[in-house]
């Protein structure tokens, strides 16, 4: 059966250990879900460009799901990790610096590292393999930063 936003959502919020929604909303499991399909779509397309947008039915108005069931646990697990660094930003934001805040932070930037590598996986051509993406960058023909010119003021004295 395909994802939709309420499924994933009651994902996230298990990893995240809050199922009664006590602590993350519906506005930050939502927020925290479009940030992980966003960074997933972005690294498709970069991996095969003209790749159409992957969608979530009923996130922004979706009316199907175009995530592979497969990928599903990923974009969950980006989500918590999305999500538990919200709330580390808020709780700092309210003055705890105590130990909640910290290892909220931890948690998430650990599920966040995990998300990434796994896309990497995925996707290699993603910032993840920055070897290959530099040196595809060298060959171009057409280098994004413009024609560099070497001057006087560049050798050392």
């Amino acid at each position: 059966m395909a994802a939709t936003l309420s499924s994933l959502s009651a994902r996230v919020r298990d990893l995240l250990a809050d199922g009664a929604a006590d602590l993350w909303g519906d506005p930050a499991v939502t927020e925290a879900l479009r940030l992980a399909l966003g960074e997933y779509t972005l690294a498709a397309q970069v991996h095969a460009p003209g790749a159409p947008a992957v969608t979530l039915s009923g996130l922004d108005g979706a009316p199907s799901t175009s995530l592979p069931e497969a990928h599903e646990t990923l974009i969950v697990l980006g989500a918590a990790g999305y999500a538990a660094q919200m709330r580390a930003v808020d709780r700092a934001g309210l003055h705890d610096e105590g130990a909640e805040s910290r290892l909220l932070a931890d948690w998430g930037s650990r599920r966040l590292g995990e998300y990434k590598t796994m896309l990497a996986a995925l996707f290699p051509v993603h910032h993840g393999d920055d070897a290959a993406r530099l040196a595809e960058l060298r060959a171009s023909t057409n280098p994004t930063w413009g024609l560099w010119v070497e001057d006087d003021r560049c050798q050392p004295e």
